[in-house]
């Protein structure tokens, strides 16, 4: 029963984030491998949400702050983005709630149309059980008009 609501609650936050102009979907690739979106609230801020696999099904949502020219190599601006958020995990009857702190750098390609992010983020999980951990991977984002 919890599985298939976890389910129907990531379906309906992925297709929630479809309908918005400053939203792209994508890939993530890492730890967990999943199916990513992020909306953007303004240009200094923006939310993501992941449902991924990574030995049980997991939803992560996050609020990051971007900072569009922090970083800059010769001609390349890679912006900067870092936030907190909370995961919460399904596998077998056990249920994992957590809180995660990522950080990453993006770059954006075809007048901004598509986005490659490199991510870590320490994670904090506090049920079942109290654990430290580092995830990361690469996002890579499509953006509706």
């Amino acid at each position: 029963m919890f599985k298939r609501f976890f389910v129907l609650i990531a379906v309906l936050s992925l297709l929630f984030c479809v309908g918005f102009s400053k939203m792209g979907a994508g890939l993530y690739l890492g730890s967990p491998f999943g199916l990513y979106g992020r909306y953007f609230l303004n240009s200094s801020s923006f939310v993501d949400a992941r449902v991924g696999y990574s030995g049980f099904l997991t939803l992560t949502a996050d609020y990051l702050l971007y900072k569009p020219s922090l970083v800059k190599f010769e001609k390349f601006v890679f912006p900067l983005h870092y936030g907190a958020g909370a995961t919460v995990g399904v596998f077998g009857s056990s249920v994992l709630l957590g809180a995660n702190f990522p950080v990453g750098l993006n770059y954006a390609f075809m007048d901004g149309k598509l986005d490659v992010a490199l991510e870590a983020a320490l994670g904090i999980t506090v049920v079942p059980y109290f654990n430290f951990g580092v995830t990361g991977g690469v996002s890579v984002v499509y953006y509706f008009d």
